[in-house]
């Protein structure tokens, strides 16, 4: 892999279905996709893998989160909470998830 391992590329597949736990995966939310990308200096070929990811997540099984260490769990929430703050501007504001 290129600057980031296959095991920190998952931690951002993670972060994913965050994104998609309003049944949409919204510009805001990729916009903050772009912003891991270029933050973890992601290759082009990660990018890739992970943008596509994100267009269909529940294509590919999940990584064993429960192999994960402490500090993989907890960059993970970090990824997550960012992801979820993406929708806040948006005309629902993720108000399905809150609605439930």
């Amino acid at each position: 892999m290129g600057v980031m391992s296959q095991h920190t590329l998952q931690i951002l597949k993670a972060a994913v279905g965050v994104a998609w736990a309003d049944g949409v995966y919204s510009q805001a939310e990729r916009g903050v996709l772009d912003a891991f990308i270029i933050a973890c200096a992601l290759s082009y070929e990660q990018a890739a893998e992970l943008r596509r990811f994100a267009e269909h997540p529940f294509l590919e099984p999940p990584e064993q989160i429960a192999a994960w260490t402490q500090e993989d769990r907890r960059l993970a929430l970090r990824y997550a909470v960012g992801m979820a703050f993406a929708d806040r501007d948006e005309p629902d504001g993720g108000q399905y998830v809150h609605d439930q």
